[in-house]
């Protein structure tokens, strides 16, 4: 017997909530009271402070701000959303006396006024009574109110195509930016309670453009083709992680003539590691695995690839870096990705401490004379890796990554948290943002901008500061634009046509409640569609599809055409580069060549620079001639020219990159089928013994002249198998002109006899016209009724603290055969106020507002309907109160309540353990 295990290891923490912070000295704890001074950073418990807001602006991610008893104001409803978004934790029912040991909301009672009836649960759940003292607001303070109220509306509610006109759109404050598009969390698959990271994907099979975000319970993926009206496709589940990061890798498989594609998305805080996601078959999305090689990552990186296709530039090796892990200090760990699905160590420099953390992570190409003086690569060529370490900026040589080697650092005056940063398009500078210096330091939004053309020795040359206090994330960099991602200020857009003086171009307020220094709103930005636009994250709203218009300047847009172009072996692309919109200034801009399917055997790989002089708008033509081979079955083939560091003021248009096919002779097509893997259980809906399964076979890349394929088992196929197995469907066809997907029928069959797995593999035998690829192949795995036994299921008993919610699966070991199963906890009451939520989920929870014993019980039920169950008991301490829910006052019903996304406070209180464990026969 074989197990396949996953654990789960939950670490007692009483100061630490569920979402693992990915900074230093998390879970930090910061005291108020009434009695209190708002200065110092308050976490001295003889020091407290005397405002929640305060201690709040002061805290990490992560960490926890504890009330004494008596009784605060809210003076703004932003603060509402620091009491009820975890990412920072404020708790009520402490004693400053006791010393803030534990929160006892009942017999320590905390009054608060000022907040809206809307969120009063909310803040009961937290330890606070709130005050109805809605008579006491003024007139005016009642209009500011309802305001922020419309926004909080606005923020769950989905909207598509408002203008940015006269400074705003809709309820979002804006400049130069467009809404082309808004997705709230309340209407994504997973319900999650808050958003984090965001990237983009292009399918280069099918031309498609694709959001993918970060969420609390998992990562969602969004068809965004029609860029107003966004589709969500495929929703992968995970264990609850406030912090991801998302990258992507898309690559040419020779073999199957089809563009493969993964997302890796890291979960800091939780053990499980590394999400590996298939993205080749869109819109079906397939988590492939979970690698926790080192541990849980706080951020994902991957160097040496076109950050708008995921595509490796040129001959160079794309490599996944993984950073803030919680093995080896932190320090940043390098993969090769030549088994995408299994990515092997390159770099793991095993005697890192924590000192070498690295939070976030860049790289750049350098391939001027530094690569030769400073980094000392005779090749001309220098892999520079950008490590933004907490405490300073540092400069790595990973050229050859067993031989990584330090170039330099930099710190700066005020530096709190080096957070992260981006390189500029000819990689002479570097965009830093440090993450708390807003925070403790009380500036303005604050970006640094480095000199990096010695590598060794940087000099800090420039900032830019923001006209609010928001925090700022993280930023990238397209053409003369810095796109970032600024927390309560949405996102905003810097002209950078004068690296060390970037300005102010635009911005959109995801965040249209307040501009303070505080960890809500916008997460994430990606800049690197093809089409231009802009896909932002905001932790308490969702998806932003946004218009970029601060490209509209005097000097003009520089554009390349066609969008595609179809060539013949052995002759020339002609592609135009225009500036358009504008002739202000001489301006220049540089051009390159980037493999696709084509590789440098196929064309002449090409880069230069085009020059307008002021007042020139003419065209400019470049050429780039294709090699005729003596291959005759080649497919076509294509590569990219891309646009790049536009200099004088002229912005890059949204067509920055246009793409060339190299005819082939495969213009018949490529035949696969659509899926890789399928799992059949026997006698699960069969009728009479069996039931007939329909595989979709594609035809893509091609549809001229008709097609036929035969199928037929692979001689890999399980004997066993073939016996209850039969092709109904044996040969598909295609007329010419024909690329609608076709169905092979293969009837499986439920025997009588206790076998193991058997596994059935399918293939293409013989195609017409041989030309045609069809080298795919699917495996299916049949899963037997027979020796399938019940799930194996323990429980353990835990106690806790009434005020806390607790996680129940990290209370329990599951051991079946199956990934298909089904959950029930129950919990006996006795009459008493204790709930378990989504009592149909694994990761249910439980809450309880008394004390006492309660048997629990977790029923688990596999796809062939064998049960198993375990019952234990859960122990709730601490004085009981009344139920946590709404007060008895009427909500109104135009309020926002039971729409606001908000997060259950998750406090482990003991060592945890989940095992799935899986066996085979």
């Amino acid at each position: 017997m074989i197990f396949k295990s996953i654990k789960v290891s939950l670490v007692l923490a009483c100061l630490f909530t569920a979402y693992a912070n990915g900074h230093a000295d998390h879970g930090k704890a910061r005291y108020v009271a009434p009695d209190g001074k708002d200065q110092g950073n308050c976490d001295n418990i003889e020091q407290p402070c005397l405002t929640i807001g305060f201690a709040a602006g002061l805290s990490n991610k992560g960490d926890v701000v504890k009330v004494a008893k008596g009784s605060y104001t809210i003076s703004d409803i932003a603060d509402v959303f620091y009491l009820t978004n975890d990412l920072i934790e404020v708790r009520g029912g402490y004693d400053k006396l006791s010393g803030f040991k534990s929160a006892k909301p009942k017999q320590n009672e905390v009054f608060i006024s000022g907040v809206p009836k809307e969120f009063h649960a909310q803040f009961i759940q937290k330890g606070f009574t709130p005050i109805l003292d809605a008579k006491a607001l003024s007139t005016e303070a009642r209009q500011t109110l309802n305001k922020k109220l419309a926004s909080v509306k606005a923020l769950n509610e989905s909207q598509t195509e408002v203008t940015c006109q006269n400074g705003q759109a809709g309820e979002f404050a804006c400049s130069n930016m467009d809404l082309v598009a808004h997705i709230p969390l309340t209407q994504m698959a997973g319900k999650p309670d808050s958003a984090n990271d965001i990237w983009g994907h292009v399918d280069l099979n099918t031309g498609k453009e694709y959001a993918i975000i970060g969420v609390l319970n998992g990562v969602a993926i969004f068809d965004i083709s029609t860029p107003s009206a966004p589709v969500e496709v495929s929703f992968i589940t995970a264990p609850n992680a406030g912090w991801r990061d998302i990258k992507v890798y898309q690559y040419f498989s020779t073999a199957e003539n089809l563009w493969k594609a993964y997302a890796y998305s890291s979960a800091d805080g939780s053990s499980q590691g590394m999400a590996i996601i298939d993205l080749s078959f869109l819109p079906e999305a397939r988590l492939v695995r979970r690698d926790s090689i080192i541990g849980s990552q706080h951020n994902i990186y991957i160097s040496n690839v076109d950050y708008s296709t995921g595509v490796a530039i040129n001959d160079d090796s794309a490599r996944l870096h993984s950073l803030g892990a919680t093995k080896y200090g932190g320090g940043h760990n390098s993969f090769d990705l030549i088994n995408p699905e299994k990515p092997t160590a390159a770099y793991i420099p095993t005697d890192n401490t924590r000192a070498d953390y690295t939070h976030d992570g860049a790289s750049m190409m350098v391939e001027d004379q530094r690569a030769v003086t400073q980094c000392e690569q005779a090749g001309g060529r220098c892999d520079v890796f950008l490590d933004f370490n907490e405490n300073e900026m540092r400069l790595w040589d990973q050229t050859v990554p067993s031989n990584t080697k330090e170039l330099g650092s930099i710190s700066y005056q005020g530096a709190q948290y080096t957070h992260s940063g981006w390189y500029t398009e000819d990689k002479n500078y570097v965009y830093l943002h440090d993450e708390l210096d807003e925070v403790r330091n009380g500036n303005n939004t604050t970006v640094y901008v480095f000199d990096v053309q010695d590598l060794t020795a940087p000099t800090e040359v420039g900032k830019w500061v923001g006209p609010t206090t928001s925090i700022d994330h993280n930023g990238y960099v397209r053409g003369n634009r810095y796109y970032m991602s600024n927390y309560e200020r949405g996102i905003t857009v810097l002209d950078i046509s004068n690296p060390a003086n970037p300005v102010t171009v635009g911005y959109f307020d995801t965040f249209p409640v307040g501009d303070r220094p505080r960890f809500n709103g916008a997460w994430g930005v990606y800049p690197f569609l093809p089409s231009g636009l802009i896909l932002a994250s905001d932790i308490n709203s969702g998806l932003y599809i946004l218009r970029d218009n601060t490209r509209d300047v005097p000097q003009g847009k520089i554009e390349l055409s066609p969008l595609t172009q179809e060539v013949e072996e052995g002759t020339a692309a002609t592609f135009t580069i225009s500036r358009i919109d504008g002739s202000t200034g001489a301006v220049s801009i540089q051009y390159e060549t980037l493999h696709q399917s084509a590789t440098g055997d196929d064309y002449t790989s090409s880069t230069g620079t085009v020059s307008w002089a002021d007042g020139d708008t003419s065209s400019k033509e470049i050429v780039i001639n294709t090699t005729l081979d003596t291959l005759d079955d080649e497919g076509t083939e294509q590569f990219i020219v891309r646009l790049t560091n536009v200099q004088g003021g002229a912005t890059l248009s949204t067509q920055r990159s246009v793409t060339a096919q190299i005819a082939g002779t495969g213009k018949n097509g490529t035949v696969q089928f659509s899926q890789a893997e399928l799992t059949v259980y026997e006698n699960v809906d069969f009728d009479n013994g069996s039931k007939v399964f329909e595989l979709e076979v594609l035809r893509r890349f091609g549809a001229e002249g008709p097609v036929e394929v035969s199928v037929a088992f692979d001689e890999s196929s399980d004997s066993s198998a073939l016996a209850d197995a039969e092709i109904l469907t044996p040969t598909i066809s295609w007329a010419d002109g024909d690329s609608e997907s076709k169905f092979v029928q293969l009837k499986i069959n439920d025997d009588d006899e206790t076998e193991s797995v058997e596994t059935l593999v399918l293939k293409f035998e013989t195609v017409t016209p041989d030309n045609v690829n069809a080298a795919s192949t699917t495996s299916i795995q049949i899963i037997d009724d027979e020796s399938n036994q019940a799930p194996i299921v323990t429980l353990s008993s835990v106690s806790f603290d009434r005020q806390y919610q607790l996680t129940l699966s990290s209370f329990a070991t599951i051991t079946d055969d199956s990934a298909e199963l089904s959950y029930l906890w129950e919990v006996d009451s006795q009459g008493k106020n204790i709930t378990i939520n989504n009592p149909n989920e694994l990761d249910a929870t439980i809450s309880a507002g008394e004390a006492g014993e309660f048997p629990v019980t977790l029923t688990v039920t596999d796809i062939f309907g064998a049960q198993g169950s375990a019952t234990a008991t859960f122990i709730v301490e601490g004085q009981s109160v009344p139920p946590m829910g709404p007060p008895p006052v009427e909500t109104q019903s135009n309020s926002s309540s039971g729409s606001m996304p908000y997060h259950p406070i998750t406090l482990l209180l003991a060592l945890g353990l989940l095992a799935i464990k899986r066996r085979k026969n």
